[in-house]
Formats: structure tokens, sequence, C-alpha cells
């Protein structure tokens, strides 16, 4: 097993080991971390001498802000093609990434919970925290007011576990009736209290940036008058990232419509981000692996029983710097490096070459001992199993439990912990 691995991931070498050992058994002795382990030394160096770093004599310090600094300049850019000046305020870049975001080109379909029957649960179980924090006295007023994607964003945050559980239990009784298709939403709340409720809500989550999965929306928060280094770009990979995930998450919808515990599905893959869709030689294999894979294979390789309910757009993943190319050539840099890091000399700690960590480490100013790194650990890991699912073994026992509904979460063995971590 590959030192490098180990490494990037921080796991001890036992869990890994055990988890990468079955995957091996079972499809034969592939061989997938060895070759991940070398194209990713090969993609390191690569990505140093585009800094003008020697990738046999840097320390990852250099490193570290070496990508601070190019983040610094690629925000630069991307303000420039924004027509934001060096003073704007963050609002100012909120309303411009806002609108640059509604005229992208990109897909934006998903098959999400109507409103209709969103207000319905609500009215069932109104979150009286939200009502009271919004300024509202009844629900139906604050119904009548405003749209329900960002009631269920504010509820999400301010309400109990204990209330958000009893909300999402009464998905368990949703049937595919109860979804539509429809567009992605991008919305920025201005109602009377959403200044406040906003400011308070983005200190306590740290990002201005909520999804809300089962209404197919992104919700942009106000953030504080205190200037933000990067905000720009770290807005646009945001937005952009949390609208593939309601993209991922619409085609685990589409795939159980027709399964007779929908609703189940739905309260689980809400209620557990964890939540395990498949289980094969001891590994969980999230959607959004399973997802990844088959949005890259030809179509004639895509299981009968995806159709006609999952497309190939429903598959198709774009990343956010595939996207971001389109409005700023200089951020081909980030390109296929989400699952790419560093460990160099003494330092045990790997340095990441994903963008959304050195992004959200620049406009944060998070110290080189604090550095962000476990957006490429994420990455690294899921593409390990994407590239372990073009075995015929794997790929046929995973596809069996999804065409079945036939989960065994308790097949999962001593890797569940390790595993877990990554999804």
């Amino acid at each position: 097993m590959s030192r490098i691995l180990h490494e990037l991931l921080e796991v001890k070498n036992h869990q890994l080991d055990s988890s990468l050992y079955r995957l091996e058994s079972a499809t034969g002795g592939m061989g997938r971390d060895v070759q991940l382990t070398a194209e990713i030394v090969g993609r390191s160096h690569i990505a140093l001498k585009s800094l003008g770093l020697d990738p046999h004599d840097t320390t990852t310090e250099e490193i570290y802000y070496s990508l601070q600094s190019l983040v610094k300049l690629h925000n630069s850019f991307l303000a420039q093609n924004l027509g934001l000046s060096k003073s704007c305020t963050n609002q100012e870049t909120i309303d411009s990434v806002y609108h640059m975001i509604r005229k992208l080109n990109t897909p934006r379909g998903v098959w999400v919970v109507k409103h209709a029957v969103v207000k319905r649960l609500l009215r069932k179980k109104p979150p009286k925290r939200t009502l009271k924090t919004l300024g509202y006295r009844s629900v139906d007023s604050m119904l009548k007011r405003e749209p329900v994607a960002h009631i269920l964003a504010a509820a999400y945050c301010l309400e109990s576990e204990s209330w958000q559980s009893q909300y999402r239990k009464q998905y368990r009784d949703l049937s595919s009736r109860d979804f539509e298709q429809r567009d992605i939403e991008v919305c920025l709340p201005s109602s009377r209290h959403w200044n406040e409720i906003g400011l308070r809500l983005s200190r306590k989550l740290q990002t201005n940036v909520v999804a809300v999965r089962e209404a197919g929306a992104v919700i942009l928060l106000p953030m504080p008058s205190t200037p933000i280094p990067g905000l720009c770009l770290s807005l646009l990979v945001l937005i952009l990232t949390n609208m593939e995930e309601l993209r991922m998450y619409s085609s685990f919808f589409k795939l159980h419509q027709m399964h007779a515990s929908f609703g189940d599905k739905i309260f689980a893959s809400l209620q557990d981000n964890h939540s395990l869709h498949a289980t094969t030689a001891g590994q969980p294999f999230h959607w959004r692996v399973i997802h990844a894979y088959f949005g890259i294979v030809p179509k004639s390789e895509h299981p009968e029983f995806f159709e006609p309910h999952i497309s190939i757009e429903d598959l198709a993943w774009r990343k956010a710097e595939d996207v971001l190319l389109r409005i700023e050539p200089a951020l081909d840099y980030w390109k296929n490096n989400d699952y790419v890091g560093i460990v160099r000399g003494d330092d045990v700690r790997p340095v990441s070459f994903n963008l959304l960590d050195v992004v959200l480490s620049y406009a944060n100013q998070v110290s080189f001992d604090n550095r962000i790194v476990h957006n490429m650990q994420s990455a690294l890991w899921d593409e390990l199993l994407v590239r372990y699912m073009s075995s015929n073994h794997i790929r046929s026992r995973v596809l069996a439990q999804l065409d079945h509904g036939n989960i065994d979460t308790h097949e999962i063995i001593d890797t569940m912990n390790f595993a877990v971590g990554y999804q």
C-alpha cells in the first residue's frame, strides 16, 4: 500500500490497508491505488513547476503560501471580469456573483419536493424559532411572504435537532407524486428580518452559502461588513459546488421514485449525509461515487434500470473549476487537481491543491499550521473508489443493491469509521 495515500488521507495504516486489501481482493489485484499514487505525484510536480517551484527542493510552507498567492491573483481576475473595484463591499460582491451565476449556462434541472408539499409539512410541524426570528405571528403569514426554501434554510440552522428529525420524518410518507422537475434556485433573501438573521447564520455556519437539497435551492446569506479576502472566487466555487451537490441528490431521488420504500430513501438521504447506499467488499460506496462513475462512462455502460428515470444529463458532474474556466482561463491551473496533495520532509500534514481548500484557507486567513485539506481528502477517497468501480465485480454488486433496494448497512465492518469520513 502506498505511503503517499496514507499521508495524504491522514489515516491509520491498518484502516486504509484493510479497506484496500478487500477491494484489491474483490477485483483480482487491479492495483488502482498504485496507479492513482503515480498520477498524484506527477500532477503535483506539474503544479509546482507551474508555480515556479522546484518539485524536489521546496518546503510545504513555501508551497502553501505560493498557492495562497495564486488564489489572490485569480480572485482579482474574476473581480475584474465582474467589474468590481478593490473598494467594493462584501454585499456588492455577493450581488455581482449572484447575477453572474444566474447568467451562466449550466445544467440546473433538479427533481425535488413541490413547494405546496413543503408548505403542507411546515403547517403540520411549524418551525417556531424560525417563525419568531423572522418576525411572523403565524405559519400562514410566513408561508405567504417567504419562499419555502428560505424558511427551510433558516429552520435547519435555528431549530433543534429534535424538530429537524421530526419534520424530516414526514418525508417517509411522500411519493413520487410529491416531486417535480424544476430549475435550481439561487436565492438572495431580502425580507425585513433577513439581514439580521443572515448575519447570525453565516457566523454560526462560517459560510454564507447554504443548500437545501429537497428544495433544490442555494441560499446566499448576508455577510459582515469586514472585508473578506478572495470573496469573489470563494463564493463562485461554493455556489457551483453546492449546485452540483443538488443535482447529485436529485438523481438519487429519481433513481428510487418507483421503489416501495421511496419515502424512507428520501428521509434517510436527507437525515444523514453519510447515508450508505451500497456496500461491497466491506466498503461503503456513497451515491456520490456511483454518480461520479456513471457520469464519465459511455451511455452503453449504464444499467437498464436507470432508464427512463435517470438520463445522461442527470449523471453529468461539472466541477466548479471546469465551469469557472469559461469565465477566466487562468483557472485552468486547478483543473483535475481536486484530489492532489503533497507531503514533504518532516511535516506530517499534507498541502492541498484542491481549489476549494485553498480558497477557503485564503478567505479565512488560515495559518499554515491549520491549513484546510479535507476537501482534497474527500475527493481523493472518492476518486479511488470511482476507479475500483471499473471492476465488473464491484460494479455488478453495487448495482444489484441499487436495483433491488437491497442495501445492508450491517455488512460494513471495521472500515466504516474510516470510510464514512470521506463520504
